[in-house]
């Protein structure tokens, strides 16, 4: 928390805490003109707040959200008095960032749980006689027959096993959201999973000429996961960032602890996206790609990490790429299950 108070002119007299240095690099002296300041950050909400409570006596506040750093800080405008006359007005500022965090972490959970539902009917109403069309479509194209319409025919059945797999891979994707394997899991080693992702993501850098580097600290990260779940959800957060990256373009892997977590942080070079994209980037269906991407990648890397209390964070603005964080807890103390 910050406490900055202001005469009549506006100008810092004291403050207390140093959140703005910490979160904006902003340095705060005596005698600084704070309302021109704040308008630079992006705070003229703020800034007419305070000449209000000064002019008027009146209180409000607000927040104000920052994509990098990503952070939310809270504000409040009380005017000063002193003997019944405004003698200046008290800004307290809060970082509200990790409250925001568990807040977004909640209204997702409510949607992908709602999503697995969803997903869970469709899939088994779909996936049984989806196989059976396939293979016998399979069957017919494997016989051979002397008709002269057989050519016309079979390559009709080739058109509609495409769009019938198509589907089938729609179900798969979709299955990936349904909840029967919460709980199912064991100690794993996220780094030495996130080899294995890497190595399987490589082949569609090839066919773009994208390189993908991985940077790994030397403490080996435990979590407790399902070891195939896990390495859907990292190859699902590379594949979308490999897809945003273009042709001969790089994405950076990291592997690292914050703040008591095991962080995967998945950086490209892309179009970046903007903030009405970013805000709908992890609704399912949901994509700014080609019209038939399924736009399921980054909602089903979040749905497995919450499984295992982990989190997707998302960072972006237009022509800078996109970086990805991905959260897990590191285990400690927990009895290893098979």
């Amino acid at each position: 928390m910050q406490k900055i108070s202001v005469d009549r002119q506006l100008r810092v007299e004291t403050f207390f805490g140093d959140l703005l240095q910490r979160r904006l690099g902003e340095t705060l002296k005596a005698g600084l003109a704070l309302p021109r300041r704040l308008q630079a950050i992006g705070w003229r909400e703020a800034a007419e707040a305070l000449q209000q409570s000064v002019q008027q006596g009146k209180s409000s506040g607000g927040e104000q959200e920052y994509a990098s750093p990503l952070c939310t800080l809270q504000w409040q405008v009380e005017p000063w008095i002193e003997e019944d006359r405004v003698r200046g007005a008290l800004l307290t500022i809060r970082d509200i960032t990790m409250e925001k965090r568990r807040q977004r972490q909640q209204e997702l959970n409510a949607r992908v749980a709602t999503m697995a539902q969803f997903a869970h009917q469709v899939v088994s109403r779909l996936n049984n006689p989806l196989a059976a069309i396939l293979n016998q479509i399979g069957c017919l194209l494997l016989e051979e027959d002397a008709h002269h319409d057989w050519l016309r025919i079979r390559g009709e059945l080739a058109a509609v096993q495409e769009q019938i797999y198509s589907l089938s891979q729609l179900t798969q994707a979709l299955d990936a959201f349904r909840a029967e394997e919460n709980g199912s899991g064991k100690l794993v080693q996220l780094t030495a999973v996130l080899e294995k992702a890497i190595e399987v993501s490589r082949l569609l850098t090839v066919q773009k000429g994208v390189l993908l580097r991985m940077h790994a600290g030397p403490e080996p990260l435990i979590i407790y996961a399902n070891e195939i779940l896990l390495e859907q959800c990292l190859l699902q957060l590379l594949r979308n960032a490999i897809e945003a990256t273009p042709d001969g373009g790089e994405v950076i892997v990291r592997c690292e602890q914050s703040d008591g977590m095991a962080a995967v942080i998945v950086q490209d070079n892309g179009p970046g996206m903007s903030p009405a994209e970013l805000a709908r980037a992890l609704e399912p269906f949901y994509t700014t790609r080609k019209p038939d991407h399924l736009g399921l990648g980054l909602p089903i890397s979040y749905s497995i990490a919450a499984q295992y209390r982990g989190f997707l964070e998302l960072e972006s603005t237009p022509g800078n790429g996109t970086t990805a964080r991905l959260f897990f807890p590191i285990a400690r103390g927990l009895v290893k299950k098979g």
